[in-house]
Protein backbone atom coordinates (compact mmCIF):
# COMPACT_ATOMS: atom_id res chain seq x y z
CA UNK A 1 0.00 0.00 0.00
CA UNK A 2 1.30 3.46 -0.86
CA UNK A 3 2.42 5.65 2.02
CA UNK A 4 -0.17 8.37 1.35
CA UNK A 5 -2.98 5.82 1.24
CA UNK A 6 -1.77 4.21 4.46
CA UNK A 7 -1.64 7.64 6.15
CA UNK A 8 -5.14 8.48 4.96
CA UNK A 9 -6.61 5.17 6.16
CA UNK A 10 -4.81 5.30 9.51
CA UNK A 11 -5.74 8.96 10.05
CA UNK A 12 -9.40 8.23 9.29
CA UNK A 13 -9.33 5.25 11.65
CA UNK A 14 -7.80 7.30 14.48
CA UNK A 15 -10.30 10.12 13.90
CA UNK A 16 -13.17 7.63 14.09
CA UNK A 17 -11.76 6.04 17.25
CA UNK A 18 -11.29 9.49 18.83
CA UNK A 19 -14.99 10.13 18.24
CA UNK A 20 -16.14 6.70 19.47
CA UNK A 21 -13.86 5.95 22.43
CA UNK A 22 -15.19 8.71 24.73
CA UNK A 23 -18.69 7.30 24.22
CA UNK A 24 -17.63 4.05 25.84
CA UNK A 25 -16.89 5.88 29.10
CA UNK A 26 -19.36 8.77 28.69
CA UNK A 27 -21.96 7.49 31.17
CA UNK A 28 -19.47 8.13 33.95
CA UNK A 29 -18.34 11.74 33.59
CA UNK A 30 -15.63 11.43 36.27
CA UNK A 31 -14.02 8.47 34.48
CA UNK A 32 -14.36 10.17 31.10
CA UNK A 33 -12.65 13.33 32.35
CA UNK A 34 -10.03 11.42 34.34
CA UNK A 35 -8.95 9.04 31.56
CA UNK A 36 -9.10 11.52 28.65
CA UNK A 37 -10.10 8.79 26.18
CA UNK A 38 -10.04 11.10 23.15
CA UNK A 39 -6.32 11.66 23.71
CA UNK A 40 -5.42 7.98 23.21
CA UNK A 41 -6.10 7.71 19.45
CA UNK A 42 -4.57 11.12 18.83
CA UNK A 43 -1.35 10.15 20.59
CA UNK A 44 -1.35 6.84 18.69
CA UNK A 45 -1.92 8.74 15.45
CA UNK A 46 1.32 10.64 16.08
CA UNK A 47 3.19 7.33 16.17
CA UNK A 48 1.31 5.76 13.25
CA UNK A 49 0.87 8.64 10.79
CA UNK A 50 3.23 11.18 9.32
CA UNK A 51 3.43 14.66 10.83
CA UNK A 52 0.77 16.63 8.93
CA UNK A 53 -1.76 13.80 9.21
CA UNK A 54 -1.33 13.48 12.97
CA UNK A 55 -1.69 17.23 13.44
CA UNK A 56 -4.83 17.46 11.33
CA UNK A 57 -6.48 14.51 13.09
CA UNK A 58 -5.65 16.04 16.47
CA UNK A 59 -7.07 19.40 15.47
CA UNK A 60 -10.23 18.01 13.88
CA UNK A 61 -11.19 15.44 16.53
CA UNK A 62 -12.73 17.88 19.05
CA UNK A 63 -14.57 19.73 16.28
CA UNK A 64 -16.03 16.47 14.94
CA UNK A 65 -17.37 15.59 18.39
CA UNK A 66 -18.68 19.12 18.80
CA UNK A 67 -20.46 19.10 15.44
CA UNK A 68 -22.08 15.71 16.02
CA UNK A 69 -22.63 15.68 19.80
CA UNK A 70 -22.35 19.30 20.89
CA UNK A 71 -19.39 18.64 23.18
CA UNK A 72 -16.92 20.02 24.11
CA UNK A 73 -18.11 23.63 24.29
CA UNK A 74 -16.06 26.79 23.74
CA UNK A 75 -13.50 27.77 24.95
CA UNK A 76 -12.49 24.20 25.87
CA UNK A 77 -13.22 23.11 22.27
CA UNK A 78 -10.65 25.47 20.79
CA UNK A 79 -8.04 24.86 23.49
CA UNK A 80 -8.48 21.10 23.16
CA UNK A 81 -8.07 21.29 19.36
CA UNK A 82 -4.71 23.00 19.80
CA UNK A 83 -3.72 20.58 22.58
CA UNK A 84 -4.47 17.50 20.48
CA UNK A 85 -2.83 19.05 17.41
CA UNK A 86 0.29 19.50 19.56
CA UNK A 87 0.09 15.84 20.62
CA UNK A 88 0.11 14.79 16.98
CA UNK A 89 2.94 17.19 16.12
CA UNK A 90 5.25 16.29 18.99
CA UNK A 91 4.74 12.51 18.99
CA UNK A 92 5.17 12.26 15.23
CA UNK A 93 8.19 14.53 15.12
CA UNK A 94 10.06 13.14 18.12
CA UNK A 95 9.34 9.50 17.29
CA UNK A 96 10.92 10.00 13.89
CA UNK A 97 13.95 12.10 14.86
CA UNK A 98 15.07 10.53 18.15
CA UNK A 99 17.94 8.11 17.70
CA UNK A 100 17.56 5.72 20.61
CA UNK A 101 15.92 2.38 21.23
CA UNK A 102 12.28 1.84 20.38
CA UNK A 103 11.16 1.75 23.99
CA UNK A 104 13.08 4.88 25.01
CA UNK A 105 11.96 6.95 22.05
CA UNK A 106 8.36 5.81 22.44
CA UNK A 107 8.21 6.85 26.09
CA UNK A 108 10.17 10.06 25.48
CA UNK A 109 7.93 11.06 22.55
CA UNK A 110 4.79 10.31 24.54
CA UNK A 111 5.78 12.11 27.73
CA UNK A 112 7.14 15.21 25.98
CA UNK A 113 4.00 15.36 23.80
CA UNK A 114 1.73 15.12 26.84
CA UNK A 115 3.59 17.93 28.61
CA UNK A 116 3.73 20.13 25.49
CA UNK A 117 0.05 19.55 24.66
CA UNK A 118 -1.07 20.42 28.16
CA UNK A 119 1.11 23.53 28.06
CA UNK A 120 -0.45 24.62 24.78
CA UNK A 121 -3.90 23.97 26.25
CA UNK A 122 -3.07 26.25 29.18
CA UNK A 123 -1.77 29.05 26.96
CA UNK A 124 -4.79 28.90 24.63
CA UNK A 125 -7.23 28.77 27.56
CA UNK A 126 -5.50 31.75 29.18
CA UNK A 127 -5.92 33.71 25.94
CA UNK A 128 -9.53 32.63 25.42
CA UNK A 129 -10.59 33.12 29.05
CA UNK A 130 -10.79 36.86 28.51
CA UNK A 131 -12.89 36.52 25.37
CA UNK A 132 -15.32 34.05 26.96
CA UNK A 133 -15.31 35.64 30.43
CA UNK A 134 -14.39 32.40 32.16
CA UNK A 135 -12.00 32.25 35.08
CA UNK A 136 -8.66 30.67 34.29
CA UNK A 137 -5.80 31.08 36.71
CA UNK A 138 -2.58 29.14 37.07
CA UNK A 139 -4.16 27.22 39.94
CA UNK A 140 -7.15 26.28 37.76
CA UNK A 141 -4.72 25.23 35.03
CA UNK A 142 -2.78 22.95 37.38
CA UNK A 143 -5.95 21.48 38.86
CA UNK A 144 -7.80 20.90 35.58
CA UNK A 145 -4.91 19.84 33.39
CA UNK A 146 -2.76 17.82 35.76
CA UNK A 147 -4.49 16.91 39.02
CA UNK A 148 -7.90 15.96 37.59
CA UNK A 149 -6.29 13.99 34.78
CA UNK A 150 -3.48 12.27 36.68
CA UNK A 151 -5.12 8.86 36.20
CA UNK A 152 -5.40 9.54 32.48
CA UNK A 153 -1.73 10.48 32.31
CA UNK A 154 -0.76 7.28 34.11
CA UNK A 155 -3.17 5.26 31.95
CA UNK A 156 -1.77 6.74 28.72
CA UNK A 157 1.82 6.05 29.80
CA UNK A 158 0.84 2.48 30.67
CA UNK A 159 -1.19 1.62 27.57
CA UNK A 160 0.17 3.56 24.58
CA UNK A 161 3.84 2.39 24.48
CA UNK A 162 2.90 -1.33 24.55
CA UNK A 163 0.46 -0.72 21.67
CA UNK A 164 3.12 1.14 19.67
CA UNK A 165 5.72 -1.56 20.34
CA UNK A 166 3.24 -4.31 19.40
CA UNK A 167 2.50 -2.51 16.12
CA UNK A 168 6.24 -2.30 15.41
CA UNK A 169 6.76 -5.98 16.17
CA UNK A 170 3.86 -6.87 13.89
CA UNK A 171 5.49 -4.69 11.19
CA UNK A 172 2.38 -2.52 11.00
CA UNK A 173 4.40 0.51 12.03
CA UNK A 174 7.68 1.54 10.44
Amino acid sequence: MRKSTRNLVNAALMLAVSWLLPMLVAPNQFIAQSLSPMHIPILLCGFICDLPWAMVVGFLAPFLRHLTLGIPQNPVLIAMAFELCTYGLVTSLLFRILRCGDIAKTYASLIVAMIAGRGVYGVVMAILAGFYSVPFTFQIFLTDVFLKSIWGIVFHIAIIPPIVLALRRAKLLK
